[in-house]
C-alpha cells in the first residue's frame, strides 16, 4: 500500500480494518514492559506490509501505563499516551488549532495525538506527533484506551487486554 500523500493517509484512516490473527503479548528485554505489534487486514482482504498497530503496555505499574501507534512506512500517524508518566506541551506554532496551541497536558492524563492535528505526510523522520488532546472521559482501563484508540484508527474487533501484575511500593 502506497502513502504517497496526506489523502492516502486519510483514505486508509477512513477505510475499516481488523487486526489480522491473534498477536501475542510479550516481556520486553527489562521484563517491566509488555509489547504486542500486529498487522492489520483491510475489508479486500490485504494485509499491507508497511502498516502495524503496535501497542506497549506496562507489567508493574500502578496505574497500568502505556501507549497506542498507528505506523505507515515506518512513520507514526495516530498515537495514544495512556496515563503518561510526563507531561505534554503542545507547540505554539500557528499552524496548531487555537484551542490546543501550547496546551499542556499534566502526566497521568490520557491524550490522543491525532492525524487531524498532525497532518503532515511525509512525516519527518524524529516526528513523534507534537500535538496532542486529552481523551474524555478518562478511560478506566488500559482495554478500555485500546478500544477508544481502535475507534479512532477505523480498527474494529479487539485484542486481548495486556497483562498486569501490580506490585505494592514497600
Amino acid at each position: 500500500m502506497a502513502f504517497a500523500t496526506a489523502a492516502d493517509i486519510e483514505a486508509f484512516l477512513a477505510e475499516p480494518k481488523t487486526i489480522f490473527g491473534h498477536p501475542p503479548w510479550d516481556a520486553d528485554e527489562s521484563r517491566a514492559r509488555v509489547l504486542l505489534r500486529a498487522s492489520l487486514q483491510l475489508q479486500d482482504g490485504r494485509i499491507p506490509g508497511n502498516v502495524f498497530l503496535q501497542l506497549v503496555a506496562t507489567l508493574h505499574t500502578t496505574p497500568q501505563r502505556g501507549s497506542m501507534v498507528l505506523v505507515c512506512d515506518g512513520r507514526p500517524v495516530q498515537r495514544m499516551s495512556y496515563r503518561p508518566d510526563h507531561p505534554h506541551a503542545n507547540p505554539f506554532h500557528k499552524k496548531v488549532f487555537k484551542a490546543l496551541r501550547g496546551l499542556t497536558l499534566p502526566a497521568g492524563l490520557t491524550r490522543i495525538h491525532r492525524w487531524r492535528e498532525n497532518r503532515v505526510w511525509p512525516r519527518p523522520p524524529d516526528d513523534n506527533l507534537p500535538v496532542a488532546e486529552p481523551v474524555t472521559p478518562e478511560p478506566k482501563s488500559y482495554a478500555d484506551a485500546m478500544q477508544i484508540f481502535f475507534r479512532e484508527c477505523g480498527i474494529e474487533g479487539s485484542v486481548e487486554p495486556p497483562p498486569w501484575e501490580p506490585r505494592l511500593v514497600s
